[in-house]
Formats: C-alpha cells, structure tokens, sequence
C-alpha cells in the first residue's frame, strides 16, 4: 500500500511539473512583410492617348527552404537556422508576391491593374511578370539579403530579363527589425521593376 501511496506521489510531482513548464513556455510571434510606397504622394498620371496598364505577377517561386513557417536566419554561406517562437503568419509565398505588388503598383501611373498569378481567364495583362527567389533571409543585427531572377514581358515581346540583389541593414537586434529590413528590399526591387515597366511601356 505505502508503495502505491509513493507512486501516486511522483506522478502527481511530474503532472505537476509538467502543467508549470507549459505554463512557462513563450509564446510564439508572427510576422508578416509590408508594403513601403515612396514618400512622394504626388499621382503618376499616364501620357495622354497610353494604353492603360495590366500587370499580371508570377508565378513566383521560392526556395524549399523558405516554404516552412518558422523564419530563417543566416548564420553562414552554408547553414540556415529556424526559430520556432518566430514565424510567418501566413505563406511566405503569397505574402512576398502581394507586398511586391503593392510595392511595384505605388510607383506605376494611378489606374494600373495588376493581379497575382493564378488569375481568372478574363483578365489579360499588357505585361507579365515571373520570377525565381533564390535568397530572402537574413542575420538578427546584421543584414538582410534578397537575390532573385526575374523577367518581364509586354505580350510576346521580352522587355527585361534580370538578376537583382538587393542587402539591407537591419536596424537592430530584434526580428521585427529584421522583418523591416526584409519589406526594404522588397520595396527596393520593387522599385526597380517599375522603372522597367515605366520606361518600357
């Protein structure tokens, strides 16, 4: 009898035990990318008698090892590491192509349309643009990196086919100042397929 009273014993230490350290556990933060439209708040109109603008983006491709929620920080050329307390809020995916557009249409003449790959068969965009991400990660107090391959085109026509990269410093130690930095780079290149899709038109 005394043998099953030290038992029960234990096993109401460990349930006990048990029940403080998930009480203890952190919680998890999730993070999401945002869009950064230029400061300037002035309507790019386009020239009289344009056509207008339809910009159809993607499909979009990420790297396998950026399909998992938990965020990846660089710790060298090699190695990436995840942190479990630190996530995505949703696919990276979607949140990279949607930012990215939001990116690119806050610097295209105001009345652009644009949607994000797949699309419903009426709409038809005057361009179209794809691409392969091959880097989108960063270090906490360090630098962020974005490294992609991209091409756009104008019906048939080939306008652009580029390889762009983009660091920014974080701000500081945290991962929402990573995060930041992440949503700069985005803006950036961003900001650099406008001009082609501006120019080219």
């Amino acid at each position: 009898m005394k043998h099953y009273a030290q038992l029960h014993f234990l096993t109401a230490i460990f349930l006990a035990a048990s029940l403080a350290a998930c009480g203890a556990s952190r919680p998890v933060t999730y993070y999401n990318l945002t869009a950064l439209p230029p400061a300037s708040e002035t309507e790019h109109e386009p020239p009289a008698g344009a056509r207008r603008l339809s910009l159809g983006l993607g499909p979009i491709s990420l790297p396998e090892s950026l399909s998992r929620p938990q965020m990846a920080l660089r710790m060298d050329d090699q190695r990436l590491r995840y942190d479990d307390l630190h996530r995505w809020s949703g696919s990276l995916s979607e949140d990279f192509a949607e930012t990215l557009l939001e990116d690119i249409l806050s610097r295209l003449p105001s009345g652009t349309t644009a949607l994000v790959f797949p699309w419903q068969g009426h709409f038809s965009p005057s361009h179209r643009l794809t691409m392969t991400v091959i880097r989108f990660d960063g270090a906490l107090g360090g630098q962020v990196t974005l490294k992609t391959r991209w091409s756009l085109t104008q019906g048939q026509t080939l306008v652009a086919a580029r390889q762009s990269e983009f660091t920014v410093a974080t701000a500081g130690p945290l991962y929402r100042d990573l995060v930041t930095a992440q949503s700069q780079a985005v803006a950036k290149l961003g900001k650099e397929i406008a001009q082609v899709i501006d120019h080219g038109q």
